[in-house]
């Protein structure tokens, strides 16, 4: 599951992007920006993927869904062209 927020600072707003493992209720990758560029949301699924890779060598990403609420971010080709190359079978946006 994917998710992208804002946290004020006393330097100004701080965008994070995190990836969790339902499955584990463990957070697998996170990155922090002071842009709201898609390589926040890019740079947080690279990480989650290597974390899980780390832990089981032999782990694939073939047949996850990718849940996500909708955001511009989400939508890049660079994002896209990631998730089709790992196998990752699903891209699910939640709408409120």
């Amino acid at each position: 599951m994917a998710d992208f927020t804002y946290v004020y600072t006393h330097q100004g707003l701080c965008y994070v992007a995190f990836i969790t493992d339902v499955y584990s209720r463990r957070i697998l990758g996170y990155t922090a920006s002071r842009t709201t560029q898609s390589d926040v949301v890019l740079d947080a699924l690279r990480q989650a993927l290597s974390v899980r890779n780390r832990y089981d060598a032999k782990f694939r990403a073939v047949g996850i869904i990718h849940h996500l609420d909708a955001g511009f971010q989400y939508t890049s080709f660079q994002l896209r062209t990631l998730i089709e190359r790992e196998g990752i079978t699903g891209l699910y946006w939640h709408r409120q």
